[in-house]
């Protein structure tokens, strides 16, 4: 990601304002606006210690009928749900229409860098050795099962961003059980099918320089969280392949893990939860070269959405000033179809 902080760089001395909310913590920002929040630690079957924010119900409702998790993309938090505000960001509109939102961190980002026997930093080899297979296989899953015990509900709503989506296609097609526990997604940005990438360095450039003076600190601040190299090699591999697969440790090693010399593929048919994908026409990372693949192997499509205004990108999911209008009513509207 050594792009993103030369960008940084370049945009550095335009930050003259400051935005009102930088420097607080999460759960400052959100106790600011009067919206209950609690912070809650869920352990990994593999030992790391994963911290979950959770906004149990909105300001004018304190008894919320469903339950949502939201997954941040790689290189971010938590805080990318909440970046806009009240009312607009979508975890505060989300606990306004009465769902129990829960606001998920993977490993070694900014709320989830403890394990129960690593030091990131002293034994960065072995607590740095996962991509977004093992945050999907262990965060994700650990992380909806805890959310369902706390709630004592059978099932949740899921909204993910960018690798929030590619985790959430993992996770149901390598532990199909769990497709039982999602009631819809709400795929932003679905990011499996990269070999139709094109240059994204550029187009992200612009989109930060267009991004008003105020919310840049704001948005510097949290952004990107840590990751691990390996997630970034994960997806290089599915861009130089054109194959949405598991990681390639090269032969020798691919046959001991998987007992072939070639990873295997992450099988679609097996995400079967309802699912809608959203996408701009000038992401580089969801285009819509892309979403005409999901409409060929996911059996469960029931929403295919292009957001319709010209130059929608990336960031705008999370950014854009009318993104309540063009993506999250739509969310919502697509959850209503499946609330009990």
């Amino acid at each position: 990601m050594r792009w993103f902080f030369v960008l940084i760089f370049m945009l550095g001395n335009e930050f003259v304002h400051l935005h009102p909310d930088e420097n607080l913590s999460l759960i400052q920002v959100i106790k600011k606006y009067n919206y209950p929040v609690e912070e809650h630690v869920i352990e990994t079957a593999d030992g790391y210690l994963l911290k979950a924010q959770r906004i149990p119900h909105g300001l004018r409702n304190s008894k919320p009928k469903e339950v949502a998790l939201l997954a941040h993309g790689m290189g971010g938090s938590a805080e990318n749900w909440i970046l806009l505000g009240p009312p607009d960001s979508l975890a505060y509109l989300m606990a306004d229409r009465g769902y129990d939102v829960w606001l998920f961190n993977s490993r070694g980002t900014l709320h989830s860098r403890k394990h129960k026997t690593l030091d990131p930093n002293r034994n960065r080899k072995q607590f740095w050795n996962f991509s977004w297979h093992e945050i999907a296989v262990y965060d994700l899953v650990d992380t909806v099962n805890y959310i369902l015990n706390v709630t004592k509900k059978e099932a949740l709503f899921y909204v993910g961003h960018s690798q929030g989506t590619t985790i959430s296609f993992v996770m149901q097609s390598e532990i199909p059980e769990m497709n039982d526990k999602i009631k819809a997604t709400a795929l932003l940005a679905p990011s499996a099918f990269l070999q139709y990438t094109p240059s994204a360095i550029v187009t992200l450039g612009a989109r930060l320089k267009g991004l008003g003076e105020t919310v840049l600190p704001f948005i510097i601040q949290y952004t990107p969280s840590s990751m691990s190299t390996k997630q970034v090699w994960h997806y290089g591999q599915v861009v130089e392949t054109g194959e949405f697969k598991k990681y390639d440790y090269g032969k020798k090693t691919n046959l001991k893990r998987y007992n072939s010399t070639k990873p295997p593929f992450y099988d679609f048919s097996k995400v079967k939860a309802p699912m809608g994908i959203f996408y701009g026409d000038s992401d580089p990372f969801a285009t819509p070269r892309m979403a005409e693949e999901f409409v060929k192997v996911v059996p469960n499509l029931v929403l295919n959405y292009q957001v319709p205004i010209r130059g929608f990108n990336h960031l705008d999911f999370l950014l854009a000033h009318n993104i309540k209008e063009l993506v999250y009513d739509k969310i919502c509207e697509l959850f209503s179809n499946y609330t009990s």
